[in-house]
């Protein structure tokens, strides 16, 4: 490989031969090539299909909760069932003695109707005028029979209401006709007092019982929140990776930032909750090593300067770079120079973040609630940029003047699966407003870079604060 080839040829310059330290004993390279070849590389298909079945069984939740809905008991009422239900109550409970209005139709091929006790024929297509002077006929005969028949009831009624006042005048007065006549009062005239009579209903009548039907509070309820808080990446290098770079005294650490997000959380019963979220995460980190070049006389330029192409190590790859090394004037030599350069890389990206999860209730009270869950996502870096922002040499006459990144790293895995866990407190201090804290941990299960035996994963530690709005009940 090119990187090996030059890991190599920096190690079997000629001006290095004779150095003691580059013959180590012979104990010392078995015990390296054991501690670099002994290790296997993980295998994914386990975790991937551990990420397809948690996606699954979050769908399945989700479709089973959307077609058991949960219902009150009470069954609802039919507005029009209840009225034909009253209309039967008021025809079962009319007073016998009452003259219903008739109204007589009679049907023929077309509709025949009454109106304001005249017989009204519409259209009748017979074959003579006889049918319907017929009809008529008899129409006129049934309401002279229901008139006559009101006449005769009426008459009865007032003939018993007239034998009713007769004994009663006959009877002496009763306590409460002798009081009202102390007190001032208008007598009765022997008319019994009118008391209202239960209303009577069939034995086998049992009225429907109207229920008020009040909504159910399904525990169904949807919040939106906003986060913004710290994150912190740490990087993790196989051993593979930090051996080769051990010679160059390579250092490296976590990269910081900020972060901000939004999510939606949806209650599926009291305690549980599925979430959905979105967040953005600038992070900035720096490494650095060391690496040694000759300063050649013969190659410098009239303004006494030499350039030097170099590859530079970092938690995310490989990367190439231009040095430009200037001698002082006062320095007058005609050998070549053995130079060392410290440099100093700083590393920052944005990382897209996309991720769903379940939450578990533990502890909630009147104002606070304390929960946990987990979840998957997908991490994808975009916006990758590399500094060399310092340069040092070991030799007080000569000094870099010019330092620049020419090629970036090549070998990235910019979209990565990860999975992860959260802890958060929330404080409600309004009705359907609440802020809170928490703490989610997210690792990646494929690794951020990969160039051979090399390879480094990356993990995430974040806290946020968070406001919360609660928006539907139902």
């Amino acid at each position: 490989m090119p990187d090996d080839k030059y890991i190599e040829d920096l190690f079997n310059q000629s001006h290095l031969e004779g150095e003691d330290w580059l013959n180590p004993s012979e104990d010392i390279l078995p015990q390296i090539e054991e501690a670099i070849y002994s290790k296997k590389e993980r295998n994914a298909i386990p975790w991937l299909w551990i990420f397809g079945g948690l996606i699954l069984s979050l769908f399945i939740i989700l479709i089973i909760s959307n077609k058991n809905p949960i219902h009150s008991n009470s069954t609802p009422l039919d507005s029009s069932s209840i009225r034909s239900e009253k209309n039967a109550i008021d025809k079962r409970t009319k007073p016998s003695n009452d003259i219903a209005d008739f109204e007589i139709s009679q049907k023929t091929e077309r509709q025949i109707t009454n109106s304001d006790g005249q017989s009204v024929v519409k259209e009748i297509k017979t074959e003579g005028a006889q049918t319907t002077k017929k009809v008529i006929s008899e129409n006129e005969n049934i309401l002279n029979s229901a008139h006559q028949h009101k006449e005769n009831l009426s008459a009865t009624n007032s003939k018993a209401e007239e034998t009713i006042i007769q004994k009663a005048s006959k009877e002496p007065k009763t306590t409460r006709e002798k009081e009202r006549s102390l007190i001032g009062l208008a007598p009765t005239n022997g008319l019994p007092e009118l008391t209202p009579s239960p209303r009577y209903f069939p034995d086998d009548y049992s009225p429907a019982i109207e229920e008020s039907i009040t909504p159910v509070n399904k525990g169904n309820k949807t919040t939106l929140s906003i986060y913004t808080g710290y994150t912190n990446l740490r990087y993790e290098l196989n051993e593979n990776y930090k051996s080769a770079l051990s010679a160059a005294d390579f250092s490296h650490d976590n990269a910081t930032g900020w972060t901000l997000g939004i999510s939606i959380d949806k209650s599926l019963s009291a305690g549980l909750t599925i979430f959905g979220q979105t967040m953005i995460e600038k992070n900035t980190s720096y490494s650095g090593h060391n690496s040694s070049a000759n300063y050649r006389i013969d190659t410098e330029n009239t303004a006494l300067q030499n350039s030097y192409d170099l590859t530079m190590a970092s938690p995310l790859g490989f990367l190439n770079s231009t040095v430009l090394v200037q001698r002082a004037s006062s320095t007058s030599t005609s050998e070549d120079v053995d130079i060392n350069l410290d440099l100093h890389n700083r590393h920052t990206f944005y990382n897209v973040d996309i991720g769903l999860g379940v939450l578990q209730n533990i502890i909630r009270s009147k104002h606070i609630d304390f929960n946990i869950g987990t979840g998957l996502g997908i991490n994808h870096i975009v916006g990758l940029k590399n500094y060399l922002d310092q340069v040092n040499i070991d030799l007080d006459n000569y000094n870099a003047i010019q330092n620049d990144v020419t090629l970036s790293q090549q070998n990235i895995n910019h979209t990565r699966i990860y999975y992860g866990i959260i802890a958060e407190v929330n404080y409600q201090f309004k009705e359907r407003t609440s802020i809170g804290v928490s703490y989610s941990r997210k690792k990646d299960f494929n690794s951020l870079f990969n160039n051979g035996d090399f390879n480094s994963i990356a993990s995430r530690h974040q806290v946020c604060l968070k406001l919360s709005y609660l928006f539907s009940d139902f």
